[in-house]
């Protein structure tokens, strides 16, 4: 299947810094993910993605081991991230120093640089490190508007979403409630929607909010609600609306404002996204 992988809070972070012994020289690392070591950490190269600090006659030499140059990509149950075009600290003159970081899973808190090679004939270092990021991520799901990313141990909770929020497309009116029951109800009493479309004065329940299942998969999380109105039917079943919720993370919008994506008519499932502060 395919894999999702997200280090952009490892990048935010800053540099993993570690300092050992690599084919037997001291080096001072330091390595970002998915990015360029903070502006002035021991003299690197502002460019590099990794570099090496090691004394040579008294003095520190920094030296760049290459800029990200890829994609996140799956290997034998490691994530692997590469930079490439460093310096030229090779035995040959004419290679660039590269750098392949694997970063495997552990259940610890911080992330951690565990070892160092250097391999001259590939002008490549080899960088190993221990971390939550590198765990691929079994979904999880909860009903109480909380769910617990079960790597890193941290809760999010999306309960202070209190209110009703309304929105337009071209054709329809949306109400939804992230936690519980639209407060203004959607059109029927005694009726405890959680996602409503007006459509002509016409009310229909896209979910029932007792449904609510919140989900963390690979880093998506993704609010869903069953049980809404017919939507379709013949002589042998029947289907229901439904909807599908993408929460994005983004920390400059507090709560933001639900966006209508599409409607799956087959499925009969409304798809929306909303970016939070999660």
């Amino acid at each position: 299947g395919t894999h999702r992988f997200d280090l952009s809070e490892l990048y935010s972070a800053g540099s993993l810094e570690w300092a050992g012994m690599v084919n037997n020289t001291q080096n001072a690392l330091h390595v970002r993910a998915c990015g360029q070591v903070e502006a002035g950490t021991a003299h690197c190269d502002h460019t590099a993605g990794v570099c090496a600090v090691k004394i040579v006659g008294g003095v520190e030499v920094a030296m760049n081991l290459g800029r990200a140059a890829s994609d996140l990509r799956m290997e034998n149950d490691v994530v692997v991230e590469v930079y490439e075009n460093g310096d030229r600290v090779c035995s040959d003159k004419k290679l660039r120093a590269s750098t392949r970081v694997e970063y495997s899973c552990a259940t610890q808190t911080q992330s951690e640089i565990r070892s160092a090679f250097f391999n001259d004939d590939m002008c490549m270092y080899i960088v190993e490190v221990a971390s939550s990021y590198g765990c691929v991520q079994e979904e999880v799901t909860s009903h109480n508007c909380t769910v617990t990313d079960p790597l890193t141990g941290v809760t999010y909770d999306f309960s202070y979403l209190t209110d009703d929020y309304t929105f337009s497309n071209v054709n329809s009116h949306f109400k939804l409630h992230m936690c519980g029951k639209l407060a203004e109800g959607c059109g029927v009493e005694g009726r405890e929607a959680a996602a409503c479309e007006v459509v002509n004065g016409n009310y229909l329940s896209l979910g029932d909010a007792a449904t609510s299942t919140l989900s963390l998969d690979n880093g998506v999380f993704t609010l869903s609600y069953t049980g809404g109105d017919r939507c379709r039917q013949n002589r042998d079943w029947e289907k229901f609306k439904s909807t599908e919720i993408t929460l994005l993370c983004n920390r400059e919008v507090p709560v933001g404002t639900p966006r209508y994506l599409n409607k799956d008519s087959e499925a009969c499932v409304y798809h929306f996204e909303w970016e939070l502060a999660a």
